[in-house]
């Protein structure tokens, strides 16, 4: 199965292959190993956070923050949560899956409370997709859509984030509208152009092929990647009104988070560069597919966020202040999603039989 390497290499590929399965197991054993895990992680960083983080200078900067700019961020943070559930509704409605478009909006603001309470991505994403599929009554279809799309969000997010890096220097939409609507302008074309390449790629690599029954890691790559070109095919047999509307969500929803950080972190006193959110944004997005969740609502992208921002040579407490304030946000949705979710389960519970 891994002819052509050597035994230390064949080692970390099955140490690899060990790691994924671990994660992605949820038997009951399993899921008590991984929040004990987590609960040990998460003793681990309060203790490094106690002696590190000079908490004096970040409760002063929490204190001078400005109010009105959070403000303002949570409130576009809310309004692409709105722009989401809409991008789901447009795909699943094209699926053949369709379920109202209020289910799929406080069905995602649940799946945020319980993003902060569970250990686990992978569970989360499941519960999604099965409460998901409670209203739409179709799994593959309700599945195809969930996975679209998603890969579709990965796609506009690494090549937005990919061009604000060439705008090192920059740190005012005013100065650079030329630019950064071009920039806007060249995704949307290659998000249009995406399904007619990955269908050309798609039947290049339809020709017979001993990487198709290859039982090697270049095999399983090349069948995973012919998986991910037909996702993405699947976007042309949308008409064209459709495909322009999923763009402009989409990309609105993309703006409007990139905007939520630039806000949260001036309300603290940091100036990032556009440079910096581009890279700040595509490597948080990594660092999420990661499903690694330390336990209430501290995950890697906490301590990613701090790192780079010091990295940024951004003082620590200033670091630290913006981490906490995306954390009261993080927060705020999960105690809605709690309430949302107690509120479904006592409609549940005295909802009359049959």
């Amino acid at each position: 199965m891994l002819h052509g390497l050597s035994h230390y290499h064949q080692g970390q590929i099955l140490t690899l292959a060990k790691f994924t399965a671990f994660v992605k197991d949820d038997s009951p054993s399993t899921r008590r190993i991984k929040w004990l895990i987590g609960v040990l992680l998460f003793f681990l960083l309060v203790g490094i956070a106690i002696v590190i983080i000079p908490w004096k200078k970040t409760w002063q900067v929490l204190l001078q923050s400005n109010l009105l700019l959070i403000g303002e961020g949570l409130l576009l943070s809310f309004a692409a949560q709105f722009l989401n559930a809409y991008s789901y509704f447009v795909v699943a409605k094209k699926q053949n899956a369709a379920l109202g478009f209020w289910n799929i909006f406080f069905i995602n603001i649940i799946m945020l409370f319980y993003d902060i309470v569970l250990p686990s991505t992978f569970f989360v994403s499941s519960l999604r997709w099965y409460r998901y599929n409670q209203y739409a009554k179709k799994p593959a279809e309700t599945m195809t859509s969930l996975v679209y799309l998603k890969i579709f969000n990965i796609l506009l997010t690494v090549l937005l984030s990919a061009g604000l890096l060439f705008f090192y220097e920059r740190t005012t939409v005013e100065a650079y509208a030329v630019g950064i609507i071009a920039l806007i302008i060249a995704c949307i074309v290659l998000l249009y152009l995406t399904p007619v390449i990955c269908k050309w790629l798609l039947n290049k690599m339809d020709r017979p092929s001993e990487l198709d029954s290859a039982n090697s890691i270049k095999g399983f790559g090349f069948r995973v990647l012919k998986k991910i070109l037909a996702a993405f095919t699947e976007f042309e047999n949308l008409d064209i009104k459709t495909q322009l509307i999923l763009i402009f969500l989409v990309v609105s929803s993309l703006l409007l988070q990139y905007a939520t950080y630039l806000l949260f972190a001036e309300s603290v006193g940091i100036y990032l560069t556009f440079a910096q959110l581009g890279a700040l944004r595509a490597t948080l997005l990594l660092v999420a597919n990661i499903p690694v969740n330390f336990s209430v609502g501290i995950d890697l992208g906490d301590v990613t966020l701090v790192s780079m921002l010091v990295f940024f040579s951004v003082p620590l407490e200033q670091a630290v202040a913006m981490s906490l304030v995306s954390l009261a946000k993080n927060y705020f949705y999960a105690l809605l999603g709690a309430l949302i979710e107690v509120y479904y389960l006592i409609r549940s519970r005295f909802k009359p039989a049959g």
